[in-house]
């Protein structure tokens, strides 16, 4: 998924056709198009302004050579009229396949689309922009420790899965309700403290208020201190740091030819996970 993003802002189609199946295709709305087409139009796309894509807070589930995944996107684009930056946030839901040469691929990427927000050009002191700008790269967003450090990092996705998780059943929980919420982890740190492991994580957040005409847009840090019993690693304590609070209407959504996240048991991801499900239940036609 990383590289995906970073193929995409380099417009490098070497990179994206390695992620994507031969026969891999993305849906965006109502359409879908070729994998093979769509790189060749991103490719070709040479003097467009940079754009940054980030994918955080993946939920993969896998099931033999198949996998499906859940993740968050955070992009940053530059309108060629008058140089103001667009935010977009939304969902990927992915469908992943292994083949013999090449490893896990994307086979089929649904787009959703939680909220956007404009920034002008003007405005360089903008505290989302100020935010956006001072992520950690990419590649370093996650602190994994050297490749070959097997233990480590197991260690780590442990700790992530299970911090993640806790967002996820939180989100999930407020859909169908008067809240639609969406938080994604974009960076974490963490450390041992004698017998406990203190972790420090950036998160960012949508709240959308049904009966509003805006969302609600959040950035905070979380400190977490995690104890280590019989059950596992169990939450003791947690300290939130607003860092960052603002609405953005929804309107600005309108006209964008994306499907839109929605707050209740219709939302996409209901019937995504519903399908891999079916798809991975014991019977003579399942594929895995």
């Amino acid at each position: 998924m990383r590289s995906l993003d970073g193929g995409r802002d380099a417009r490098d189609g070497a990179v994206l056709s390695r992620a994507f199946a031969k026969d891999g295709h993305l849906v965006f709305g109502a359409s879908a198009v070729a994998a093979h087409d769509w790189i060749a139009h991103v490719c070709a796309s040479a003097d467009v302004l940079p754009s940054v894509h980030r994918t955080v807070s993946s939920w993969i589930w896998v099931a033999g050579d198949a996998a499906w995944s859940e993740s968050h996107c955070i992009a940053c684009v530059t309108l060629p009229n008058d140089g103001t930056r667009r935010f977009l946030g939304g969902r990927y839901l992915d469908r992943h396949r292994h083949v013999a040469q090449g490893g896990w691929v994307v086979a089929t990427r649904r787009f959703i689309l939680d909220w956007t927000a404009n920034v002008p050009a003007v405005q360089a002191d903008h505290p989302l922009l100020q935010w956006w700008t001072t992520l950690p790269p990419g590649a370093d967003w996650w602190s994994y420790p050297a490749p070959g450090d097997e233990s480590a990092r197991s260690f780590e996705t442990t700790i992530y899965d299970a911090l993640a998780g806790e967002m996820r059943a939180a989100d999930h929980d407020a859909v169908g309700g008067a809240l639609l919420s969406c938080h994604a982890v974009t960076a974490w740190r963490w450390r041992h403290r004698g017998s406990q492991l203190v972790v420090e994580r950036d998160i960012f957040g949508i709240e959308r208020k049904v009966s509003q005409s805006d969302d609600l847009l959040t950035v905070s840090r979380k400190d977490d201190v995690l104890e280590r019993r019989r059950s596992g690693w169990t939450l003791v304590q947690s300290r939130c740091e607003p860092l960052l609070e603002a609405r953005y209407a929804t309107a600005e959504t309108n006209g964008l030819p994306f499907e839109r996240g929605r707050a209740d048991s219709s939302d996409p991801v209901f019937a995504f996970w519903s399908s891999a499900s079916a798809a991975c239940s014991p019977n003579e036609n399942s594929a895995c």
